[in-house]
């Protein structure tokens, strides 16, 4: 899932709309995505099952967004399975994996990077559904009885993901009145992103968070004519950002009574 379905997602099911409570959990619900920046490998920030069914890749996440670096992440605990085989699409997330090795984190921190597992993790299984990827270590997928390649599937989910962000921006425009356009992500991201990020990764992160110019358009204009030209249904676009938006409430539940646990320090980390 892109971080602009991400973003609007996290809006559509914040209380009210609100967009203060929205900038602050933004920047860790972006994060797995933008550590990339630094860890390299989906496998370490999304917590990926391996290939062969066994063991899970993963990582601790750092308590210091703000002053985190690249060095500092290589340091950090983390493990990435061996043998990977190239592939269009990763494995299934394991939020308990995430959760076993980031009990220590804050709850808004924690509860917004499960926000976004778990958001990745609807949508993979809404992807696994709508397309045939039961050959995917050979490079082969099926959607609508067409045959893809890796780089094919890869522009087909794109696609899928772009139009789909036309469709949360129409839910939200009816839901509560906002526009969210690329001016608008300018306002209510970027800026959050510039004050809780390393300027790099900042920078990097939104780079990517661009909307179609065609698409940012019709999102500028309230043009909505055009909800039924994506490669699937409208409504099973409606029917998986339920799905996200009906999940995110019981995070934000389980976290008013959470209590982080004490991270452990290396005696040799002891000065």
């Amino acid at each position: 899932m892109i971080t602009l379905q991400h973003s609007l997602i996290t809006l559509f099911s914040t209380k009210d709309q609100n967009i203060e409570k929205f900038e602050k959990e933004l920047p860790y619900v972006l994060l797995p995505d933008a550590i990339r920046r630094y860890t390299g490998p989906r496998q370490y920030s999304h917590f990926e099952q391996g290939q062969n069914g066994e063991g899970h890749s993963w990582m601790e996440y750092p308590l210091d967004i703000k002053g985190m670096t690249e060095e500092s992440i290589a340091r950090g605990p983390r493990f990435l399975l061996p043998d990977i085989k190239p592939c269009a699409l990763g494995e299934n997330t394991s939020i308990p994996v995430f959760e076993e090795h980031n009990s220590f984190l804050p709850n808004d921190y924690f509860a917004g990077v499960k926000k976004h597992l778990m958001q990745d993790v609807i949508f993979d299984k809404f992807i696994r559904k709508t397309i045939d990827c039961s050959l995917k270590l050979n490079h082969e997928f099926t959607f609508r009885g067409k045959q893809y390649d890796d780089k094919g599937v890869r522009r087909l989910i794109t696609d899928i993901e772009e139009h789909g962000m036309y469709v949360l921006a129409y839910m939200l425009n009816q839901s509560c009145g906002i526009t969210p356009n690329q001016e608008w992500f300018d306002e209510h991201v970027k800026k959050v992103m510039d004050k809780e990020y390393p300027q790099e990764i900042s920078d990097s992160t939104y780079k990517y968070m661009k909307i179609p110019e065609k698409i940012n358009d019709w999102i500028t204009n309230g043009d909505w004519s055009h909800l039924e030209e994506g490669p699937i249904p409208m409504e099973e676009y409606f029917a998986l950002y339920r799905e996200c938006a009906l999940a995110m409430p019981k995070i934000d539940k389980e976290k008013q009574t959470r209590i982080p646990t004490i991270k452990k320090v290396p005696d040799d980390e002891i000065r």
